[in-house]
Protein backbone atom coordinates (compact mmCIF):
# COMPACT_ATOMS: atom_id res chain seq x y z
CA UNK A 1 0.00 0.00 0.00
CA UNK A 2 2.46 2.23 1.23
CA UNK A 3 4.38 1.43 -2.40
CA UNK A 4 1.07 2.14 -4.29
CA UNK A 5 1.00 5.68 -2.40
CA UNK A 6 4.30 7.01 -3.15
CA UNK A 7 3.83 5.74 -6.81
CA UNK A 8 0.57 7.63 -6.91
CA UNK A 9 2.10 10.21 -5.62
CA UNK A 10 4.83 10.57 -7.66
CA UNK A 11 3.18 10.69 -11.16
CA UNK A 12 0.57 12.76 -9.25
CA UNK A 13 3.59 15.33 -8.53
CA UNK A 14 5.24 15.07 -12.38
CA UNK A 15 1.53 15.58 -14.10
CA UNK A 16 1.13 18.79 -11.94
CA UNK A 17 4.53 19.82 -11.84
CA UNK A 18 4.59 18.91 -15.01
CA UNK A 19 2.12 21.26 -16.33
CA UNK A 20 4.28 23.91 -14.44
CA UNK A 21 7.94 23.09 -15.18
CA UNK A 22 7.29 21.34 -18.71
CA UNK A 23 4.92 23.89 -20.72
CA UNK A 24 7.67 26.40 -22.49
CA UNK A 25 7.85 30.00 -21.26
CA UNK A 26 6.35 32.29 -23.67
CA UNK A 27 8.50 35.42 -23.88
CA UNK A 28 7.05 37.67 -25.90
CA UNK A 29 8.56 40.59 -27.04
CA UNK A 30 7.63 44.28 -25.55
CA UNK A 31 4.97 45.84 -27.86
CA UNK A 32 6.59 47.69 -30.56
CA UNK A 33 4.40 51.66 -30.46
CA UNK A 34 4.52 53.42 -33.69
CA UNK A 35 5.08 57.14 -34.18
CA UNK A 36 1.73 58.12 -34.13
CA UNK A 37 1.28 56.42 -30.73
CA UNK A 38 4.64 58.16 -29.42
CA UNK A 39 3.59 61.47 -30.34
CA UNK A 40 -0.21 60.90 -28.90
CA UNK A 41 2.03 60.11 -25.35
CA UNK A 42 4.32 63.25 -25.62
CA UNK A 43 1.28 65.34 -25.73
CA UNK A 44 -1.03 63.76 -23.44
CA UNK A 45 2.35 64.35 -21.44
CA UNK A 46 2.72 67.82 -21.93
CA UNK A 47 -0.66 68.20 -21.17
CA UNK A 48 -3.38 68.23 -24.47
CA UNK A 49 -3.42 69.89 -27.45
CA UNK A 50 -4.35 73.43 -26.25
CA UNK A 51 -1.93 73.86 -23.89
CA UNK A 52 0.62 73.24 -26.44
CA UNK A 53 -1.19 75.43 -28.55
CA UNK A 54 -0.99 78.29 -26.84
CA UNK A 55 2.89 77.62 -25.35
CA UNK A 56 3.47 77.86 -29.34
CA UNK A 57 1.85 81.09 -30.15
CA UNK A 58 4.23 83.53 -28.76
CA UNK A 59 7.79 83.96 -28.01
CA UNK A 60 10.86 85.34 -27.97
CA UNK A 61 14.67 83.19 -29.01
CA UNK A 62 17.80 85.16 -27.91
CA UNK A 63 21.04 83.87 -28.77
CA UNK A 64 24.63 84.76 -30.19
CA UNK A 65 26.06 83.21 -33.44
CA UNK A 66 29.71 82.74 -33.29
CA UNK A 67 31.77 82.29 -36.86
CA UNK A 68 35.17 82.66 -37.95
CA UNK A 69 35.96 85.10 -40.89
CA UNK A 70 38.60 84.77 -43.81
CA UNK A 71 41.14 86.52 -41.76
CA UNK A 72 40.64 83.74 -38.64
CA UNK A 73 39.37 86.43 -36.45
CA UNK A 74 36.06 85.05 -35.13
CA UNK A 75 33.20 87.35 -35.02
CA UNK A 76 30.02 87.36 -32.46
CA UNK A 77 26.69 88.48 -33.47
CA UNK A 78 23.84 88.77 -31.49
CA UNK A 79 20.33 87.90 -32.66
CA UNK A 80 16.87 87.90 -31.22
CA UNK A 81 13.76 86.35 -33.24
CA UNK A 82 10.34 86.91 -32.44
CA UNK A 83 7.10 85.21 -33.48
CA UNK A 84 3.58 85.77 -32.68
CA UNK A 85 1.54 82.57 -34.78
CA UNK A 86 -1.96 83.22 -36.26
CA UNK A 87 -4.82 80.83 -36.61
CA UNK A 88 -3.42 79.84 -39.71
CA UNK A 89 0.15 79.93 -41.11
CA UNK A 90 -0.71 82.31 -43.42
CA UNK A 91 -1.61 85.02 -40.41
CA UNK A 92 1.94 84.06 -38.75
CA UNK A 93 4.42 86.94 -38.27
CA UNK A 94 8.16 86.94 -37.90
CA UNK A 95 10.66 89.18 -36.99
CA UNK A 96 14.41 88.59 -36.83
CA UNK A 97 16.91 91.28 -35.59
CA UNK A 98 20.89 90.46 -36.17
CA UNK A 99 23.42 92.88 -34.18
CA UNK A 100 26.94 92.63 -35.54
CA UNK A 101 29.98 94.75 -35.03
CA UNK A 102 28.93 96.49 -38.49
CA UNK A 103 25.72 96.86 -39.09
CA UNK A 104 22.44 96.23 -36.81
CA UNK A 105 19.61 94.81 -39.49
CA UNK A 106 16.14 93.61 -38.71
CA UNK A 107 13.93 91.48 -40.87
CA UNK A 108 10.13 91.15 -40.78
CA UNK A 109 7.73 88.59 -42.08
CA UNK A 110 4.03 89.56 -41.98
CA UNK A 111 0.55 89.20 -44.11
CA UNK A 112 2.95 87.14 -46.92
CA UNK A 113 5.59 89.88 -47.04
CA UNK A 114 9.14 90.21 -46.08
CA UNK A 115 10.60 93.65 -45.68
CA UNK A 116 13.86 94.61 -43.79
CA UNK A 117 15.36 97.51 -42.19
CA UNK A 118 18.77 98.47 -41.37
CA UNK A 119 20.50 100.51 -38.50
CA UNK A 120 17.57 101.86 -37.68
CA UNK A 121 16.30 103.16 -41.15
CA UNK A 122 13.35 101.07 -43.33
Amino acid sequence: MFRATTILATLLWLVVGGSFVGRPVSAQAPKSFTPEQIAEIAILAAGSRPVLTQIRRNGIERGRVSRIGQDGRSEDTRYELRFVRGDKPEKDKFRIDNKTPQAEYSLIFGDGKIFGIINGSP
